[in-house]
């Protein structure tokens, strides 16, 4: 029982950060290193720091309890729709190894405390023998990430460009390739799922029109639950080359699909552009090569276009392999 009240006050800690950090959000937000790092590391450390001693005897339980507190936390805001599934499975790795950081160093403050002490014996988990001091750093530390939201606030966004590139070769010539890149007409279910975009349930490319095959002509791409990309040809050579440049209104995405932390032309996401290419190769044949291009906005980059990249890899060969299957 004891371990199920620290879980249920970390995650109502964790949850309470969250919420403020919405609400003021003009001021600081969720996709920031305070609360992507701070707010992890601080419920890691409360973890640890109400444990019992024989919850994290070794380092190693010190580090994976707070993966515990992590993923109840996901679940209630999941259940009470705070967060979507697609942003917390995404950030839930990085997340939880911010929480374990921070059981690691709860145990070692609570160890050098007792080695002080000179009282081996002292359970680790009575708050009661704790002189003024460290109550003080503790509350002072769990109140940082809020601290540290408002003066990060979007100074740590940083802009990144990357692209993803797949191909495919088929036994056809450019002729019989171009008609069915230029307009996609209706997608079976089994067509276009990946793995991660099967597991996360992003919505499903169902078909897409075009209404001029020039430049500034206008394609359509129809995605289920309502999400569609408006597509402009910015460079037109038949049998050759298209060149697309991907728009979305984010107010027309219903919140039920994507939430704002991966919303597609939000303001962590944005800049799209589809390039399809066909090279001529021996004995008939055709290589179908298609690259998406993308801008990331967010204090982390690095591990987000990690994902990014894997959720377009899946999608590009989706399409691919549509094209393929057709021929």
């Amino acid at each position: 029982m004891k371990i199920a009240f620290v879980f249920g006050f970390v995650t109502l800690y964790a949850l309470s950060l969250h919420i403020l950090f919405g609400f003021l959000k003009d001021i600081m937000g969720i996709m920031s290193l305070s609360f992507l790092g701070l707010v992890p590391f601080c419920a890691g450390y409360l973890t640890v720091s109400l444990s019992s001693h024989e919850k994290i005897k070794s380092a190693w339980s010190a580090f994976f309890l707070p993966w515990v507190t992590s993923l109840v936390f996901l679940l209630v805001s999941v259940v009470l729709a705070v967060e979507g599934v697609i942003c917390w499975i995404m950030i839930y790795p990085f997340f939880a190894t911010a929480a374990g950081i921070g059981g690691l160093v709860a145990r070692y403050s609570i160890l050098a405390r007792e080695r002080k002490n000179n009282d081996e014996s002292a359970p680790l988990d009575d708050w009661s023998d704790w002189d003024s001091k460290d109550k003080l750093q503790t509350s002072l530390l769990l109140v940082l990430p809020l601290v540290m939201g408002a003066i990060e606030g979007d100074r740590s966004l940083r802009t990144l460009s990357s692209s993803v590139t797949c191909f495919v070769d088929v036994d056809a010539s450019p002729a019989q390739v171009w008609p069915l890149l230029v307009r996609m007409p209706a997608i079976l279910p089994q067509d276009t799922r990946g793995f991660l975009t099967g597991t996360l349930d992003f919505p499903r490319h169902l078909y897409t029109t075009l209404d001029t095959a020039a430049v500034g002509g206008h394609r359509t791409a129809m995605y289920e639950r309502g999400l569609v990309f408006e597509e402009i040809i910015t460079t037109y050579e038949p049998q050759r080359r298209m060149v697309l440049d991907i728009h979305t209104d984010p107010a027309k995405i219903p919140p039920t699909v994507l939430d704002e932390h991966v919303m597609v032309g939000g303001r962590y996401f944005y800049g799209l552009e589809d390039t399809y290419e066909l090279l001529n190769l021996p004995n008939g044949r055709t290589r179908i090569e298609l690259t998406g291009r993308y801008t990331l906005n967010t204090p982390m980059n690095w591990y987000c276009d990690i994902w990014v990249k894997w959720l377009v890899r899946e999608t590009l060969d989706g399409t691919l392999g549509v094209v393929k299957g057709r021929l």
